[in-house]
């Protein structure tokens, strides 16, 4: 039986506090990029930009309680640990690196980083036990890379596979992205987080290659601060060679605001990575700059567009909200006459998929065509044959 420690039930507690006051930030940031756009953008969208930011409003409180919470239950978490600390038992006293745990998670500075920023000092912000774990997780192959399907609408024919990091904790299990990317780039392992995935990627991608005549693309997330590094496009020239994997098998997604400046370095980065014959795609499309002008200048063939803004236009109870559903329509419109193919992340339901198969999407992921499986799941169905949906 598994013995669940004190500090296992504050660093799941730690976890649950960083991930919703990360929800809370990225609603935030959704909520004032709508409201700009309700007051400075185009005339026709300004009502669906109002809803969009009063929706985003309430997602950002809703998180925020959320996270008071579970600060409050990390608060008694805290205060009973340092109680234990003070009345030891003489039969049971702890080992020297359970102590200096416990001294770590009792301590408030060392568990608020945010705290200790207002403050003003420069110490290491996440100097915890949890983040020391997560510099060598990488090392231990605790990382685990999970595949979603990416599906033709028309067809229903699965056509690429979106590949999923995890992190396989030994004593707390397996943690989604939002309980530990945040830590990560606090802690400046990020771009290692992004290299092994991709590294395992592509790998696991050649295997299909071998296996079958006519795989599905593998596409990769690289992060803001991976795009900046001047030895990516060496370095996944490398990986190809490598592997044997033919780049035009191989999808980078980024994120707008990694190259929202079309003129900086992170253009030619893209336009180094286009001439290795890599597909490059915007992902998370209208939570940003939403900004399809700037498109056409950079090196891009595929937009997708973010689960919670097709959750507002289609959610998975109801029909398409009408006036939302134009600015979508928009989107796929202008895409297809820049020459883009749209994706559609979030999809949940059979009426959501053909909703958008209707309005000339080109494929889409979500639960509703396979939830994020292993490699020995994803193989398998790849090669029973690619139908899905």
């Amino acid at each position: 039986m598994e013995v669940v420690t004190p500090l296992d039930r504050m660093d799941r507690a730690r976890l649950e506090v960083s991930a919703e006051r990360g929800r809370a930030r990225r609603a935030a940031h959704l909520a004032a990029r709508h409201e700009q756009l309700a007051t400075a953008g185009p005339v026709q969208l300004r009502d669906l930009h109002q809803r969009a930011a009063a929706a985003n409003r309430e997602t950002e409180r809703r998180h925020l309680a959320a996270e008071g919470i579970q600060a409050s239950h990390l608060a008694r978490l805290r205060a009973s640990a340092w109680d234990a600390t003070r009345q030891p038992s003489a039969s049971d006293t702890p080992s020297p690196l359970f102590s200096d745990r416990l001294a770590i998670a009792t301590d408030r500075d060392a568990l608020e980083p945010s705290a200790r920023r207002d403050r003003g000092d420069d110490a290491d912000p996440a100097p915890d036990a949890l983040a020391a774990e997560l510099r060598t997780a990488i090392d231990r192959g605790q990382l685990r890379v999970e595949y979603q399907p990416i599906v033709s609408l028309s067809d229903r024919q699965m056509i690429g596979v979106e590949a999923l990091v995890r992190w396989q904790h030994p004593r707390l299990g397996l943690l989604q992205p939002d309980q530990f990317l945040a830590l990560a780039e606090e802690i400046g392992v990020i771009t290692r987080l992004d290299q092994a995935v991709l590294a395992e990627a592509t790998s696991e991608a050649a295997r299909w290659l071998r296996a079958t005549p006519d795989p599905p693309f593998v596409s990769v997330n690289i992060t803001a601060g991976h795009l900046q590094d001047s030895g990516l496009v060496r370095e996944i020239a490398t990986l190809l060679g490598e592997t044997g994997l033919p780049a035009s098998h191989l999808h980078l997604e980024i994120v707008e605001g990694a190259v929202v400046r079309p003129y900086g370095p992170s253009l030619a980065t893209l336009d180094d990575l286009v001439r290795l014959g890599v597909t490059v795609a915007i992902d998370d499309f209208g939570t940003g700059y939403s900004n399809l002008s700037y498109l056409r200048r950079l090196p891009v063939k595929t937009i997708k567009v973010d689960r919670s803004f097709v959750a507002d236009i289609c959610p998975p109870g109801g029909g398409p909200d009408p006036a939302g559903a134009e600015i979508l329509v928009a989107i796929i419109t202008l895409s297809h006459a820049l020459g883009l193919t749209v994706t559609v992340e979030g999809v949940e339901t059979a009426a959501q998929a053909e909703w958008l198969r209707s309005i000339g999407a080109d494929s889409a992921q979500g639960w509703h065509f396979g939830r994020p499986v292993g490699m020995k799941a994803i193989r398998a169905t790849i090669g029973a044959g690619r139908g899905t949906g």
